[in-house]
Order: structure tokens, then C-alpha cells, then sequence
């Protein structure tokens, strides 16, 4: 008889996954083919989990600059102390959620669950969306709860013990941080770029957050702009998993610019950092010496690019390019 009350919100929730599902392929954002879980070892996946917890938590206190981080920066590792504290701030909150609820404090374990609750799947599920393993708008929801708590709070100081005074003191010193604090941070939401950049500036190391800004700068016709974002990531960590992606971005500089040795001396360390298996890698190669009219170069590098990826749409254009 309860559950009936309830039957109308069934309505709204479909028409919400069928629109989703429409515009992102999949109602939990998952792009189609990609994985859930991502490729992890079970322990990396242990320390994440808690790591990911403690840093969420974090961010309802302490404001962070920045929008996302597509990598840990941290290697994982059970027995580091960082590792050690982050299970300790998950064992405390729990530990603190159960005596609220032996202590009959409703509110506060409804704002507790709240905030695992929602934060819970993207403690799982790392690249369900996006491709990241950190994002600011995560916490929204989950910060629902946080802020339900520190209401409930100030409620009982300000009712039960009369501390009118020290209440407006404290709301009026959050408020005037939390304008500092915002009003600095949107002035960077201008544009993607701008964004970024800010990010970029509180993280000079955050090295994918710099190769999303190359191709943004790229995209924008900023070539200059790229190649710099792309020799940073060279220069700062040489031996990034990805580098090939960077020396590649600084091949197709040089390749429009005309720098026709330049292009070609870059795209031969794109395919060595890669050890030849990225497709993209093979293709752009292809498509260069296509260019330069090398026609065998091209289709010696279109076909392994191929052989990666047999459906790859761009390779199979470059092949018929040369092959008529």
C-alpha cells in the first residue's frame, strides 16, 4: 500500500533513462564498447576506491581547483601512508554513520547515506563517464547531503543553545569565502580553453589535462598554442604512457606548417614511444607519406594501421585513396 504512493515517480524515471539513452547511447553514460571498471588490477582497484572516497570527501571542505583528473597521479600502493589514512577516513565515517544511528540521529544518517550513496558508483565505475576518474560535478549530488548536515547543525546551535550571535558570525564568514572562492573560479569558465588553462596553472603535472587543452587549442586553430601544450608534456614526463599521443600532436604541427623533416622525424617517435599498436599512430603516418606522395610508404603504414583496426573508417579512406 506504501509502494502505491510511490508508482507516479516511475513515470518521469523512464522518460528520464529513454532521453539519456538517446543522447549518450546508454542511460549510465558509458560510450558504446567501453568498460565499466576499466583496466585495473584488484588491488589498484582497492586503492582507489579508497582514495577516491577520502578525496571526494576532501573536496566538500577544502575547494579545488580543478575540473577533472583523467589519471590518478598516485601509484598505487597498499602499505603507503596515504593509502592507510584514506581507509581510515572510510572506516571513521562509517564508524561515526553507525553511532548516529544507534544514537536515534535520523537526519544525520540520512545525510551520511545520502552522500555514499551517490558518490558511491563513481567509486566503482570509473569511466562510465567520461573517461575520468575524479570529476567536480560528482559531488553535487552527494553534496546534497553535506550541506542537509551542516543545516542541521547550525539548527541546534542556534535553537537549543541560543548562539544567534555566533551562527550569523560563522554563516557570514562561509559566504564571504565562498565568494572569493567562486567568483575567482568563474571567471576561468569563459570557454573550455580558459577552463583548462586554470587548471593547467593549479597543475602544471596534470599531464592529460594538458593534451585535452592541445587538442582543444588545435581544434580552435591555435596551432602554435598546441605545439607548446605538446612540448610541455614532453619536457615535463618523457616517459608518459601516452607520449606517443604528444610527439604525434607535434608531427601534425610541423606537417601543416610545411616542415616536412620535422613532421616526419616526430611521427617516427610517435610509432617508437608506441611500440607499434596504436592505430591513430599508423594512420597519421599513412596519410603523411600519402601527402608527400609516397604512395608505397603510405600503404605499407594504412595497411598495419589496419591490421589494428580493421574497421577504422579513416584508414580504410586512406587505403582507397592509394588503391583506387
Amino acid at each position: 500500500r506504501e509502494l502505491k504512493r510511490y508508482v507516479l515517480f516511475v513515470l518521469p524515471v523512464l522518460v528520464y533513462a529513454l532521453m539519456r539513452l538517446a543522447v549518450l547511447g546508454s542511460f549510465l553514460g558509458l560510450e558504446r564498447g567501453g568498460d565499466f571498471f576499466g583496466q585495473l588490477a584488484i588491488a589498484d582497484r582497492v586503492y582507489y576506491f579508497f582514495w577516491l572516497f577520502a578525496f571526494y570527501l576532501k573536496s566538500l571542505f577544502v575547494p579545488l581547483h580543478i575540473s577533472f583528473l583523467k589519471e590518478i597521479p598516485q601509484n598505487p600502493d597498499l602499505m603507503s601512508l596515504q593509502f592507510l589514512l584514506a581507509a581510515a577516513v572510510f572506516i571513521f565515517f562509517f564508524v561515526f554513520l553507525y553511532g548516529a544511528l544507534r544514537m536515534g540521529k535520523k537526519v544525520v544518517v540520512l545525510c551520511f547515506a545520502w552522500f555514499f550513496v551517490f558518490i558511491f558508483p563513481v567509486l566503482i565505475f570509473y569511466t562510465a563517464s567520461s573517461g575520468v576518474f575524479f570529476a567536480k560535478r560528482y559531488v553535487l549530488l552527494s553534496g546534497i547531503g553535506f550541506a542537509l548536515l551542516i543545516a542541521y547543525f547550525l539548527h541546534i546551535v542556534f535553537s537549543q543553545y541560543q548562539r544567534r550571535v555566533s551562527v550569523g558570525i560563522f554563516l557570514a564568514v562561509v559566504a564571504v569565502f565562498s565568494w572569493t572562492q567562486a567568483y575567482s573560479r568563474n571567471t576561468t569558465w569563459k570557454d573550455t580553453a580558459t577552463l583548462l588553462k586554470a587548471d593547467i596553472a593549479a597543475y602544471p603535472d596534470a599531464i592529460p589535462i594538458r593534451e585535452y587543452l592541445a587538442g582543444i587549442l588545435a581544434g580552435q586553430g591555435d596551432e602554435e598554442g598546441a605545439k607548446a601544450e605538446y612540448e610541455e608534456i614532453v619536457r615535463r614526463n618523457p616517459s608518459w604512457k601516452n607520449i606517443g599521443r604528444a610527439y604525434g600532436g607535434i608531427a601534425r604541427y610541423y606537417q601543416k606548417t610545411g616542415d616536412v623533416g620535422k613532421a616526419e622525424e616526430y611521427y617516427q617517435k610517435a610509432l617508437e614511444a608506441s611500440g607499434g599498436k596504436n592505430y591513430n599512430t599508423y594512420n597519421d603516418i599513412g596519410a603523411f607519406y600519402i601527402q608527400q606522395n609516397k604512395y608505397l610508404e603510405g600503404l605499407v603504414n594504412v595497411c598495419k594501421a589496419l591490421q589494428i583496426d580493421p574497421a577504422g573508417q579513416d584508414a580504410q579512406n586512406n587505403y582507397a585513396s592509394i588503391v583506387g
